[in-house]
């Protein structure tokens, strides 16, 4: 799998988490949509998570990850509100788990993760 966030202590956080998961592993990490698109190609990742605010946006990243690597599940990370998720979803995101001050985002993302892994 594949971690794109602007926020680099959130990176480190979730591939912290999700390195001690064996059956998970954490190919590439990136801080832009532009690098999202070409880790998970390069990668051949089956799932990213990917934040919607950040340098060429998780929008633009989400729209090139549809047309190159349609099977690749997407679980949407963002500080945006619940009014996003409709929206998320259309644009091919499979899941959408909120950032959270608490650090409960992570067990919420590896939740999204193994739930979009099926």
């Amino acid at each position: 799998m594949v971690v794109i966030d602007a926020s680099a202590g959130l990176r480190r956080r979730l591939t912290s988490v999700i390195a001690k998961e064996p059956d998970i592993d954490v190919v590439a990490e990136g801080n832009s949509g532009e690098q999202a698109a070409r880790l998970v190609r390069d990668s051949h990742a089956d799932v990213v998570v990917l934040d919607l605010a950040m340098p060429v946006t998780g929008w633009a990243a989400m729209a090139a990850l549809k047309r190159t690597r349609p099977l690749t599940r997407v679980v949407v990370l963002t500080a945006l509100g619940e009014h996003i998720d409709a929206q998320a979803r259309r644009a091919g995101a499979h899941a959408v788990v909120r950032k959270s001050p608490s650090g409960r985002d992570v067990s919420a993302v590896l939740d999204a993760i193994r739930r979009v892994s099926g």
